[in-house]
């Protein structure tokens, strides 16, 4: 192990001793001191991942923190939260995964369908009266690969349903919504981008975010939104004079308090 490694190591058990961070450590995991020792042995070796080796260690620990308290998982295989870099930062993102979790917690079932040019896809809405026809088109669809989901994504459709009252609401947030939400100028490739990893999955949760964030929310839902526009909203400052972007489209939350 190299001295750079062990050093790095040290910086991050350090922080981990930091009373204020082991107190919201108690308070997250409701003193369960084995979840809090997992938590950290997943926290040391994300912290020693290669593409985080350049972030500051009390960035990747707040980052953390941050997704702890909405409950999602760091595991990157499970896909609910990820840990990214961001400039000299590491910044919190969420996967869609977590958006479909957070979601079922708050009490909405939600299907999220990315929609291709080569799909048959027809949303008519008449007032109160909705009707989707959606005809995939997977001997054409190749969404493996990421140019292709580049030129052909038209969009994602969210379906959510009230497990209360079974409402069911059907919501199509097309490609350059996405885009914009996402800080991500279709002129230009950014510094860094979560996408190039992870395309066809970031792009549905953006567009999941969106969509909820344009319900009522639980109070967790609307802290997760706003942790994770902090990433986005960075992001369209850096294009901000390609875009004409309103800002308070991306962030307005309307929060309900659950019970």
């Amino acid at each position: 192990m190299s001295n750079a490694i062990i050093e790095r190591k040290n910086q991050i058990v350090g922080l981990l001793s930091n009373p204020d961070v082991t107190n919201r450590l108690v308070s997250l995991f409701s003193k369960d001191e084995n979840k809090a020792e997992k938590f950290k042995a997943t926290l040391m070796n994300i912290a020693l991942d290669q593409t985080l080796l350049q972030c500051t260690p009390a960035s990747i620990i707040k980052s953390a923190l941050q997704l702890a308290e909405l409950e999602l998982p760091l595991s990157k295989g499970l896909g609910q939260a990820y840990i990214v870099k961001y400039k000299a930062d590491a910044e919190s993102v969420i996967g869609y995964k977590g958006w479909l979790a957070l979601a079922e917690r708050g009490g909405k079932s939600v299907k999220s369908k990315p929609v291709f040019k080569c799909d048959v896809f027809i949303l008519e809405d008449n007032g109160f009266d909705e009707t989707v026809t959606f005809k995939p088109n997977y001997d054409e669809r190749k969404d493996f690969e990421p140019d292709w989901v580049e030129k052909n994504l038209k969009g994602v459709l969210i379906s959510i349903k009230d497990n209360n009252t079974k409402t069911i609401t059907n919501n199509f947030v097309s490609f350059g919504k996405i885009k914009q939400i996402a800080g991500k100028s279709p002129a230009r490739n950014s510094k860094f981008s979560p996408y190039v990893d992870w395309g066809l999955e970031m792009y549905q949760a953006k567009a999941l975010k969106y969509v909820l964030s344009k319900t009522p929310m639980t109070e967790q839902i609307a802290k997760a939104v706003e942790i994770d526009n902090k990433l986005d909203i960075e992001r369209i400052q850096e294009v901000k004079t390609e875009n004409t972007i309103n800002l308070e489209d991306l962030i307005e939350v309307e929060i309900e308090k659950g019970e």
